[in-house]
């Protein structure tokens, strides 16, 4: 999308990390007691070797699906939604690092999950893509285009694998706006670090807002309510509702 096709009204753009769904349950990769501490990362989740430990990558990412299945979307989640079918998709970008659907589960109809899904398997030697749904990831089917079956790996982003839906990210800091909003929920930005893509005349800026019960490089943000998810968007509302009404 072009600057001169984005609509006329203020866009918000969320960016989501992992501890938005945590307060749903599930744990977290990289906080003390999170999943890299007791799974080895190397092994699991390494572009380089997958291949060689497919059985164990499979059975993984099989625990994570049913994590997820568990649990279901908070207020949060149902309040994100709820944005976009308030201001409409075109107005409100969804861009979550989390491969759990707990926001499509909670309403949201657009969402980016810049580091994959746990619904789908992609071949990565014809680079062919589909949709398994809440079926268990099967180490034993074939990629259906080419018939590959070591290469097809959880369309989840590893380690020294490139991630295409960062174009999204790139977009945004192409086209954002001095009347755009810029909502941060729950990341710990180790891994997307908001204030290296954004324009320098980005950082800081008002309408930068961060909720995080521990906020991460709070000069960065025009906004820091460390506070919870669940509660802390609630907050955000207040501060971007009557802009994104008009």
């Amino acid at each position: 999308m072009s600057k001169n096709s984005l609509p006329s009204s203020p866009i918000l753009y969320v960016l989501s990390g992992a501890g938005l769904s945590a307060e749903s349950g599930l744990a977290t990769f990289r906080s003390e007691d999170g999943i890299w501490s007791s799974h080895a990362l190397e092994r699991v989740c390494n572009f380089n070797t997958f291949r060689q430990n497919r059985d164990e990558v499979f059975a993984f990412y099989n625990g994570r699906k049913v994590e997820v299945d568990r649990v279901g979307p908070h207020a949060g989640h149902t309040r994100l939604a709820a944005w976009q079918a308030r201001w409409g998709a075109q107005r409100v970008r969804l861009l979550t690092q989390n491969v759990d659907d707990l926001l499509e589960r909670a309403g949201a109809t657009d969402v980016v999950h810049l580091h994959g899904d746990l619904e789908s398997l992609l071949c990565t030697a014809c680079n062919f893509r589909w949709r398994i749904g809440k079926a268990r990831l099967d180490p034993k089917a074939p990629c259906p285009r080419c018939e590959s079956l070591e290469d097809v790996k959880p369309v989840v982003v590893f380690f020294h694998e490139s991630a295409p839906d960062y174009e999204h990210l790139i977009a945004m800091a192409e086209h954002i706006r001095p009347r755009d909003f810029l909502v941060v929920v729950g990341t710990s930005a180790t891994v997307v670090r908001p204030w290296e893509f954004l324009p320098d005349w980005r950082v800081s800026h008002d309408h930068n807002i961060q909720i995080n019960p521990h906020p991460e490089v709070p000069e960065c943000y025009g906004h820091n309510i460390a506070l919870p998810a669940s509660i802390g968007i609630e907050m955000a509302e207040a501060l971007i509702a009557e802009a994104m009404s008009k």
